[in-house]
């Protein structure tokens, strides 16, 4: 209590305005109120001393009792001349209203809000309309939530007496999140480790994806949250072999197989818009064709590798290999020079997804088509690089299962995104897996019965602004929390956004039901989010007169003023926040409120981590000794390029066997037929009708005869064995062998391998074991 009265002395003595706090006092409600009481007792303590001298005035004439100086406290007068003071009641009261009406007519605040209304929300407030949970260690029932507030909860002990408990206010609502705090400002301390520790003690936890562009959360994170029930993976783009497998074209490759091409199509379009799009580039052309030359390869490794069961050579580095082997130029025998490229896709059939996509490319001029390919080039050349090809090589990591449960062992993952600050140019990968896991989250939950995952998932994206854009963003913020998906995005500043998205950045912002700041030293946004706080009327005093007069005239003017000012918001102390929260309307029991912003300062400041989490999140661990198991780390990269030297000799080994089946299986029709020939010569018409009038009985006896026929046939075909397995050399048995082998590696359509293989089937069934079982390989597989 003395603290607060000596608080409100030195907040008056330092008011540059004493004069107009002292009338501003005077117009107060409970002021007027309390200063009526006292004058009201003061008149009735006065009346009763009257009534003391009048009463006994008579016995002080005949030498009686003199008066008592006390007399004023005798309260028995009320009730003996109760009309007297009721009557002085009502006269000091008439008085009074009418002095008061006239003071506040004079000195009451004039502004009342006439210019603006805004002011932030009181703590009791805050405790209505947010949930409140120990601030460390203790689970709590429920989900967690963003960090909207710290402050404290009074409650009984056992004995009755009062105790304060710490608590931090959550907004566990669905709900995306718009976090501004520059470089060392704290946002890390005070928000990122505080969320990571909220979503981690909560009851229903959920699956989180991490941006951390330093490894410094997982690295003070990870054997906190695998004690937590977390399953902790790393996308370590930093040292790609200690991390965990993924290949960008995982999802292209299950369409494709799925035969669901359309849908392959849109996959290669969000993957290549992640690599190429630049949002400042003044001509969209390059990066366009460049994507779909990019779709178009990815495509055709598709069409190429799929059918013959060897998907894991369909990758970055093929891709990016096939155009360095294609992107080249040669002489044809007309002495005009071609693309080996076009080539390539002209030899497709027309109903190739793939010869589609490059049609683009296909149609534009030599000089063109060669700048066209060096775009492409430009961004591929990231996945040639030895340690992320390998990295993107294989798939450790079905990104179904952050949304979705897989069995009663099932852990809420937590993954985390290390990419290297030094190193942008591979920054991308961590974007393409934001938007391919949400793809196939949304998917998911679609055909699900609630529409939504089974369990929440959180990208909780720090520096969000320094990453490559995400395809489709915008539409992805607006409908992401219907399916159990949000979004906590930290910014710089609000141009980041408007960099990286354009048109979009106010849709961004604007699906973003709280926008926490921390700290800025950009003059706009701190100017635009001041704006946002919104503003309060305030009254300018003024005076007037002559210099060494001692009449001044004062007056007074409304003029509005922001609750704080852009330059303020630029000179916030450690821990201070401010909330701007549009959506929330609603307290904790349903009741419509007006979401004032929120101002933690002072006592309720935003603690730092190593303030009271430094037990659980200790940042002295380094990321260097984080492990994973690596599934890529001995791959040999190098085995997964494409050559397009022994793509044409395959061809025309292919061509030259086929010529050779061809000739082969001329060379046996003409000898079966010469045998039938012969067969038939030996079983003349006569001898076929004299057999007609044997009885029955001559039958039986013939039937041996019969059989020895069969036998004398099949001793034939013996022998037409004996002479086609002298058509194939041993050099020529290999070549066929070899034939079938490239049959698998080179593939074609189905309908052409059932047709080759029936062809050579028929020719050399009875030729050679090996060759006929290497067939119904063969056959087996196009069926």
């Amino acid at each position: 209590m003395k603290n607060r009265i000596s608080e409100k002395i030195q907040e008056f003595l330092k008011s540059k305005n004493k004069e107009f706090e002292i009338t501003r006092k005077l117009v107060d409600k409970k002021f007027a109120i309390r200063f009526g009481a006292i004058g009201l007792s003061f008149i009735f303590l006065i009346l009763n001393l009257a009534m003391e001298y009048l009463t006994k005035l008579p016995n002080l004439l005949i030498g009686g009792d003199k008066p008592h100086i006390f007399g004023f406290l005798n309260f028995t007068y009320i009730i003996s001349y109760f009309p007297i003071y009721f009557i002085v009641f009502i006269g000091f009261s008439i008085v009074y209203i009418k002095i008061v009406l006239d003071i506040k007519k004079s000195f009451n605040e004039i502004e009342d809000g006439q210019k603006g209304t805004a002011r932030f929300a009181t703590r009791e407030e805050i405790a209505k309309q947010y949930r409140a949970i120990p601030i460390k260690d203790a689970e709590f029932e429920g989900k967690g939530g963003v960090p909207i507030a710290r402050g404290y909860h009074i409650y009984k002990d056992d004995f009755g007496n009062a105790k304060k408990e710490e608590v931090m206010y959550i907004d566990d609502s669905s709900v995306n999140n718009l976090i501004i705090g520059t470089t060392r400002s704290g946002k890390g301390e005070t928000f990122v480790v505080p969320s990571i520790d909220i979503y981690s003690r909560a009851e229903q936890k959920i699956s989180m994806v991490i941006n951390d562009p330093k490894g410094e959360l997982i690295a003070m994170s990870k054997d906190t949250l695998e004690e937590r029930g977390y399953e902790v993976l790393l996308l370590n783009l930093t040292e790609p072999l200690n991390s965990m497998s993924y290949n960008p074209l995982e999802l292209i490759i299950q369409a494709y197989k799925n035969k669901d091409f359309g849908e392959a199509q849109l996959l290669c379009q969000t993957l290549t818009y992640s690599i190429f799009n630049d949002p400042n580039s003044k001509d969209a052309f390059w990066q366009n064709t460049a994507m779909s030359l990019t779709n178009a390869l990815i495509l055709a490794l598709c069409e190429k590798f799929i059918p013959i069961n060897q998907e894991e050579k369909i990758t970055m580095y093929t891709v990016a290999n096939m155009l360095t082997e294609l992107g080249t130029v040669y002489t044809d025998n007309k002495g005009v020079e071609k693309y080996k490229i076009d080539d390539y896709f002209e030899k497709l059939p027309m109903t190739s997804v793939a010869k589609m996509q490059y049609s683009t490319t296909q149609f534009a001029k030599s000089n063109t088509k060669g700048s066209i390919l060096v775009s492409a080039m430009n961004k591929l050349s990231m996945f040639t690089f030895e340690k992320i090809a390998k990295m993107t090589s294989k798939n450790s990591f079905n990104l179904k299962d952050l949304g979705f449960k897989n069995g009663k062992d099932y852990k809420p993952k937590a993954v985390f995104m290390v990419t290297p600050d030094y190193d942008k140019s591979i920054h991308v990968i961590a974007s393409i897996f934001v938007r391919q896991s949400y793809y196939v989250l949304a998917k998911n939950a679609t055909l699900s019965k609630n529409s939504k995952c089974d369990v929440q998932v959180k990208y909780l994206l720090d520096e969000f602004g320094n990453m490559p854009p995400i395809e489709g963003m915008a539409n992805i913020i607006t409908v992401c929390l219907g399916r159990g998906i949000s979004f906590d995005m930290i910014i710089q500043a609000y141009n980041q956004l408007k960099t990286l998205y354009g048109d979009d950045a106010p849709t961004i912002e604007g699906n973003c039901g709280n926008q926490i700041y921390i700290l800025t030293n950009d003059d706009e946004t701190a100017e635009k989010f001041s704006k946002l706080i919104g503003e309060k009327t305030i009254v300018n005093h003024s005076r007037s007169g002559e210099m060494y007069s001692m009449s001044k005239n004062h007056t007074e003017n409304l003029d509005t003023r922001r609750l704080i000012k852009s330059d303020e918001l630029r000179k916030l102390k450690e821990g201070e926040m401010v909330v701007v929260r549009v959506i929330k309307r609603s307290d904790k029991n349903g009741n419509k409120i007006v979401p004032n912003p929120i101002f933690n300062s002072g006592e309720h400041r935003m603690k730092y981590r190593y303030e009271y989490l430094y037990d659980k999140f200790d940042n002295s661990k380094p990321f260097i000794d984080i492990k994973v198991e690596s599934l890529h780390e001995n791959v040999d990269y190098k085995k997964l390029g494409f050559s397009y030297k022994d793509e044409e000799e395959k061809k025309e080994e292919v061509e030259n066997l086929n010529k050779r089946a061809e000739e082969l299986s001329n060379d046996n029709l003409n000898k079966s037929n010469e045998e039938k020939v012969n067969l038939e010569e030996s079983f003349n018409e006569k001898e076929i009708i004299e057999n007609e009038s044997i009885k029955t009985e001559d039958i039986k006896e013939n039937q041996p005869i019969e059989k020895e026929m069969n036998k004398e046939d099949s001793s034939n075909e013996k022998e037409t064995t004996k002479v086609e397995k002298g058509i194939l050399t041993e050099e020529e048995k290999a070549s066929m062998i070899k034939y079938l082998q490239l049959r698998e590696v080179y593939g074609e359509q189905e309908e052409d391998i059932i047709l080759n293989a029936k062809t050579i089937y028929e020719v050399y069934e009875q030729v050679d074991d090996e060759i006929v079982e290497q067939l119904k390989v063969l056959l087996k597989k196009a069926r």
